[in-house]
C-alpha cells in the first residue's frame, strides 16, 4: 500500500467523474486527491483507511471523504469471491464543479457544511445508503442536464440525513520518509493476515529498521492505534465479513480470520464490535451479490 497524490480527470463534457470499479478484490492504493469522493460499496468486504480511522466496511457502505484527506480501502485476495466480488460505485467531484458560489448561496448551506464536514471523512448509516443507491444508480446511467440535477438531489438528500465524522484530524503535509516507512509496514502486515501466518511486534520492526520499542510509539503516533489493537481489527474486519455474507460456521471464521482458539476470537470480537459472533451475523446478514465475468473500472 503507497501513498500517492491521484489526477482525476473527469471525462469530455462531464463536470464530475463517477467509476463502476469491479475486480476480484478493491484495487485501490492509499491516496489523496483534490477532488471530494463519495464510495458506495455494492460488494465485498474489508477494512478501510479514512485519515487517521480505520474501520470495517462491507455491503451498503456509504462514506464521503474531502479534499486531500488520505484513504484506503482494503480486502484479502483469500476472502474474494470471483472476478468481480468487489463490486463499488465512485463518485469524484469538486467543489465548484457546478460553479465557485452555489453552496454559498442560502439554499445550499445545509450542503455546505457538509461538504466542510467531509474533511474529516463521513460515515453515513446503511438504511441512508440503501435510501440513496437508485439515485447513485440513476446517476450512473444519465448523461444530461438531469444527472448534475440527480447529483444534487443526491448531496442534498445526504447532507439532511445522519452521519459520522471518521478522522479526528485535518489532512496535513506528511513526511516522505515517514509514508515510505508505514507503508512498508502495513505491506507486511497484511501480507501476514492474508496467508493466515503469526505475526509479532519485533517482526514488524525490523521491517521498519526499528527497535521495538521505538517502532510501538511510531506506529502509534502515525496510526493512532497500537501495534496490537491494529492486528486484531484488521482480523476482525475479515470476520466480520464472513459472518455477514457467508455461511461459514463461526469456528471456521474465527479460524480463517487468524484466531488460535475460539474463546479468543470471541473475547476480542465482543470488544471491537460490542456484540458476540452470533448477535453480528443476525443482525447484518445479506445476500451474496452475483459474480460477474470481468474485472473492470467504468468511467462516465
Amino acid at each position: 500500500m503507497k501513498y500517492h497524490f491521484e489526477k482525476v480527470v473527469s471525462p469530455d463534457g462531464c463536470s464530475f467523474r463517477t467509476e463502476d470499479v469491479r475486480g476480484p478484490v478493491v484495487d485501490c492504493v492509499f491516496h489523496v486527491h483534490p477532488e471530494l469522493e463519495i464510495t458506495y460499496v455494492e460488494s465485498s468486504f474489508g477494512v478501510r483507511f479514512i485519515g487517521d480511522n480505520i474501520s470495517q466496511f462491507s455491503e451498503d457502505d456509504l462514506v464521503m471523504t474531502g479534499e486531500m484527506l488520505p484513504h484506503h480501502y482494503y480486502n484479502s485476495p483469500e476472502d474474494s469471491l470471483g472476478p468481480a466480488w468487489s463490486c463499488l460505485k465512485v463518485i469524484k467531484f469538486r467543489r465548484d464543479f457546478a460553479g465557485d458560489r452555489l453552496f454559498n448561496i442560502p439554499e445550499f448551506a445545509t450542503i455546505g457544511r457538509m461538504l466542510n464536514d467531509s474533511i474529516r471523512g463521513l460515515a453515513f448509516g446503511r438504511e441512508v445508503a440503501r435510501h440513496v443507491k437508485p439515485l447513485i444508480d440513476k446517476i450512473f446511467v444519465n448523461r444530461d442536464s438531469s444527472r448534475v440535477i440527480l447529483f444534487l438531489e443526491l448531496l442534498s438528500t445526504l447532507a439532511q440525513s445522519s452521519y459520522a465524522t471518521l478522522s479526528a484530524t485535518s489532512p496535513k503535509p506528511t513526511d516522505t520518509t515517514t509514508e515510505h516507512r508505514i507503508a512498508k509496514v502495513l505491506d507486511f502486515i497484511h501480507s501476514r493476515i492474508e496467508k493466515n501466518l503469526d505475526i509479532s511486534l519485533g517482526e514488524a520492526a525490523k521491517v521498519a529498521c526499528m527497535t521495538p520499542q521505538a517502532f510501538s510509539s511510531y506506529f502509534r503516533h502515525t496510526t493512532r492505534k497500537r501495534f496490537i489493537e491494529y492486528v486484531v481489527e484488521l482480523k476482525i474486519g475479515r470476520a466480520c465479513g464472513m459472518l455477514s455474507s457467508t455461511s461459514l460456521t463461526i469456528l471456521d471464521i474465527s479460524a480463517r480470520a487468524g484466531f488460535k482458539n475460539l474463546s479468543n476470537f470471541n473475547r476480542h470480537f465482543l470488544k471491537t464490535m460490542h456484540s458476540t459472533p452470533s448477535e453480528f451475523r443476525k443482525k447484518n446478514t445479506c445476500l451474496v451479490k452475483a459474480v460477474l465475468p470481468y474485472r473492470c473500472a467504468t468511467v462516465y
